[in-house]
């Protein structure tokens, strides 16, 4: 069965930069989330779940959308929005 039948993908709903990668290490079924397929099943919740707590999983975040906070403010205001030190971000000022 080819992945097209296997998943009934549309045409306009697009796949991410990482949707093959997703399927080769597992991926079983996908949802629509910003116009996006993301992965929602990768077998075993139970050993999904376990390998979540004790080793890694794969988190296909191509879905999410970029923003720009700009301003005097800009670090503060990004440091209230998240629940650890942000440092991965370019900020403008």
């Amino acid at each position: 069965m080819s992945m097209q039948q296997e998943f009934g993908f549309g045409t306009q709903i697009r796949k991410s930069p990482y949707f093959e990668a997703t399927v080769r290490w597992g991926a079983t079924g996908f949802s629509v989330y910003n116009h996006m397929y993301i992965p929602r099943d990768f077998g075993n919740p139970e050993q999904n779940f376990w390998s979540l707590v004790n080793d890694a999983i794969l988190c296909d975040v191509a879905v999410e959308r970029q923003v720009e906070i700009t301003g005097p403010d800009a670090a503060k205001f990004t440091q209230l929005l998240t629940r650890s030190q942000f440092r991965y971000a370019i900020i403008h000022a």
